[in-house]
């Protein structure tokens, strides 16, 4: 091959990744910043109303598989972008999502991931936090209750709660680390 074609190739491939690190920029721009710490909760989820700024192209490029909309920027360092996205269905579920700055996704976490809402005989109920230092710490309130003989009403004085605590810290290549019972 000659010079000239592996020249081609080589300009060609930089010209298509300064595209995507363009359009990225250009995305990210849109989206607003988020200040931490700030608070999710299944029980008081705020409904944040979907930019209108947000170049529908660029959203549908970069989006979380099944966000329907952009809640905002929370971290953004030299490495790596983390912008919070909702997910309809009975509460909106934030799911964070970590790219580097190319805008390859790096890392997701979805907040809700371990609640159950309501039920019978349990309810799992869960409270996030979004601290300035690249932390989130999660509170999760299990309440059970013992059934009836006929499995269809709660027992009074049944009731038993649990309280579970995670942690998770972003690194600062963008990557979600886990600290159960942070």
């Amino acid at each position: 091959m000659s010079k000239i074609h592996l020249y081609i190739i080589g300009l060609f491939f930089f010209a298509s990744c300064s595209t995507t690190t363009n359009d990225f920029k250009k995305y990210i721009s849109q989206i607003k910043t988020i200040q931490p710490p700030i608070t999710f909760s299944t029980i008081e989820f705020s409904d944040n109303k979907a930019p209108d700024n947000i170049d529908e192209g660029l959203f549908d490029k970069y989006k979380y598989a099944d966000a329907n909309n952009v809640y905002g920027k929370i971290y953004e360092s030299e490495k790596f972008v983390a912008i919070i996205y909702t997910v309809n269905g009975d509460v909106l579920v934030p799911i964070l999502v970590t790219y580097d700055k190319n805008g390859n996704k790096k890392d997701s976490l979805n907040l809700f991931d371990n609640a159950s809402g309501l039920n019978l005989q349990s309810e799992t109920y869960v409270t996030s936090t979004f601290y300035p230092n690249k932390t989130i710490q999660e509170i999760d309130s299990i309440s059970t209750w013992a059934l009836n003989d006929r499995g269809d009403d709660r027992l009074p004085g049944s009731e038993k709660i649990k309280v579970d605590s995670i942690k998770y810290i972003i690194s600062d290549s963008g990557k979600i680390i886990t600290n159960k019972h942070g």
